[in-house]
């Protein structure tokens, strides 16, 4: 009786195999950030290149990070001609290092602050503009539904947005990022912190 049953377990076994289909890699296409944001996501793409999938990444001409041809991925190649220049970041990046350092007055925290606020506001707008081109572009667009992706990637622009979206995270205790505070505030810093959620919010 045990070796009819283990002959009708192997013989199930045995028709469940031949029956499934084949296991292949997916179509995805990535549409990143430049900047930082891309040394993260260019880990999941090359990993995902090393487990047979095929990549697809749209990459602005005028790009600093994302390299146009790479043997992990084929370039999705969009006109830009506006954006951040690298000169913004490399002074922002000393001025906040300076800050750091030396400290500075809350005027000049400000004055910084909105020089960002204004700078992150052109760029939204000419992505913003790269993504109606996106769209209106009727050839590109049937490229998109022809292919027939299995997955889109893209990132957050603001780090931690899903912890904020379901994570309680009362002012009062937990520092907002960007406002340089621990967990242990005083009173004034808790301010502070209140301050910078409420600045980056209108931003």
């Amino acid at each position: 009786v045990l070796c009819g049953k283990m002959h009708l377990l192997v013989f199930i076994l045995t028709t469940f195999l031949f029956c499934s289909s084949g296991i292949s890699g997916g179509k995805v296409l990535v549409f990143p950030l430049d900047g930082s944001h891309w040394v993260n996501m260019k880990v999941l793409v090359e990993e995902l290149h090393a487990r047979g999938h095929n990549v697809t990444v749209i990459v602005p001409s005028n790009s600093w990070y994302i390299n146009k041809t790479s043997p992990y991925y084929n370039s999705l190649i969009i006109p830009m001609t506006d954006g951040f220049d690298e000169f913004f970041f490399e002074s922002l990046l000393s001025k906040l290092i300076q800050i750091q350092k030396e400290g500075a007055s809350l005027w000049k925290i400000i004055k910084m602050e909105l020089e960002i606020s204004i700078r992150f506001s052109e760029f939204h707008y000419h992505m913003c503009r790269m993504i109606i081109r996106i769209f209106d572009d009727t050839n590109l667009m049937k490229s998109f539904q022809d292919s027939k992706y299995d997955l889109v990637l893209t990132d957050p622009v603001t780090g931690g947005e899903g912890h904020f979206a379901i994570a309680p995270s009362p002012l009062s205790y937990v520092p907002f990022p960007g406002a340089q505070l621990t967990d242990k505030m005083s009173f004034i810093e808790r301010l502070r912190n209140v301050f910078t959620y409420l600045f980056a919010m209108f931003q």
